[in-house]
């Protein structure tokens, strides 16, 4: 598995296989370790640079924080954020209309 899309789905259906808790910080560290393990072969790695613009833009915080960050202040604690996050994440792929099969089998 090469994506971002495809890993980001999975952890949301069963986060406990890949976090030791629920918390938009893991999620980060997870997502982290994915992208360097091997960049080279993940075939969507600029989606999270896209996700982090469009984050700026719905807050209106362009360059203040990371996505992680804007998203935790807007949420109640680390769960309500991962929750939010995967809201937020999942808004991104429907308006820009990006789908699993387009990402694996095109490198962008």
């Amino acid at each position: 598995m090469n994506s971002i899309v495809n890993i980001i789905h999975d952890i949301e259906k069963q986060p406990g296989l890949y976090l030791t808790a629920n918390s938009i910080n893991l999620l980060n560290s997870f997502l982290c370790g994915f992208i360097m393990r091997d960049p080279e072969t993940i075939t969507d790695i600029q989606l999270m640079a896209q996700f982090q613009q469009w984050i700026e833009l719905k807050y209106d915080k362009a360059g203040s924080n990371s996505w992680i960050k804007i998203i935790l202040f807007y949420s109640h604690d680390e769960f309500d954020a991962l929750d939010n996050f995967f809201k937020n994440f999942n808004s991104f792929l429907s308006e820009k209309n990006i789908s699993n099969y387009n990402l694996v089998h095109t490198r962008g």
